[in-house]
């Protein structure tokens, strides 16, 4: 009878078990069918974007590495020096794509991700095809044993050309996911004033890079002369601008609401915006100059009194 008893309380117990798995899996069916189609794949498009970022796997890296250095030790090796700055600015991208893909899930399907669907999805898309076309270049690159100036030259002078599509690429998608996480996620400690600030720098920051990457594209042409090449891409301080861009966090400010002193560390920074605007703010990182750690803004308004300090104040925030 003892031995019936116990067989009966196991078969209990085994249907408890089982009942608590089903349920947990209906909690989970729930919480992903309850996710707006477009949210889930936005998200799904992020994640493949995050895991595969150019320059994210070991043997991306190798094969970058071996296009440096044959680069570098070339009669054009003034460009190893680009290619550096290149290899920053893909990591930060990542880290900016990494640090929404932890947030983007929580989106509300509501008008404001219906309208920067496209953006993200479409712009993460193109960046993981460009990508692809970066690989084939470097490797087809490595491949050939041709050192002259004349041939590398032209490689770079494509590969530049193909980065710039995958930075727009990821700019713009960029620039989507960060109206998405500023309007869609309800009233939670991510939505306030003092990260909407820190989000909005990295699209100016972007939107600088871009254009000058840009305009080195305009007077580095195959053909062209090298020296030409190397006095415009340290006019535009590129190098400054990559370096003083991977310096600035991307991140929630949690406390803005619940410490004085965070709050207040951000008021003139959001009275910044509020008198001058997302556009001075861009003028602002386009005037970076000097060398590291020495970085500052040269950029000046004639006829305004800064009397409360807010102009120093995001001058000090950018670099």
């Amino acid at each position: 009878m003892g031995q019936e008893k116990k067989g009966g309380s196991g078969g209990k117990k085994l249907a408890v078990t089982l009942s608590i798995l089903i349920l947990l899996a209906i909690v989970v069916v729930i919480i992903i069918v309850s996710i707006p189609a477009n949210t889930q794949n936005a998200v799904q498009t992020l994640n493949r974007a995050v895991e595969r970022n150019y320059l994210s796997s070991v043997d991306e890296q190798v094969e970058y590495n071996r296009f440096r250095n044959k680069i570098s030790s070339s009669t054009v090796g003034v460009y190893a020096g680009e290619l550096d700055d290149i290899e920053i600015l893909t990591n930060k991208i990542g880290e900016t794509l990494d640090f929404y893909d932890d947030y983007l899930v929580f989106a509300k399907g509501n008008a404001t991700l219906q309208k920067n669907y496209k953006a993200i999805k479409e712009g993460l898309q193109n960046a993981l095809n460009s990508q692809k076309r970066l690989e084939q270049m470097v490797a087809e690159t490595n491949k050939l044993s041709d050192n002259s100036s004349t041939y590398l030259k032209s490689a770079i002078v494509d590969f530049r050309e193909e980065y710039l599509n995958y930075l727009s690429s990821s700019k713009r998608a960029i620039k989507g996911l960060s109206n998405v996480c500023k309007n869609s996620l309800g009233k939670t400690t991510f939505t306030n004033s003092a990260t909407n600030l820190r989000l909005d720098i990295v699209n100016d920051y972007l939107t600088v890079i871009e254009k000058q990457f840009k305009a080195i594209i305009e007077i580095d042409v195959k053909g062209s002369d090298i020296s030409k090449y190397n006095l415009k891409y340290k006019e535009l301080n590129i190098k400054g601008k990559i370096a003083c861009f991977d310096n600035f966090n991307v991140e929630v400010v949690n406390d803005y609401y619940f410490d004085e002193q965070v709050e207040e560390e951000y008021a003139k920074l959001i009275q910044f915006y509020e008198i001058y605007g997302e556009k001075d703010t861009v003028m602002l990182i386009d005037s970076i100059e000097g060398n590291a750690p020495n970085y500052t803004i040269s950029k000046v308004y004639e006829g305004i009194t800064d009397t409360d300090g807010v102009l120093d104040a995001m001058k000090d925030f950018i670099v």
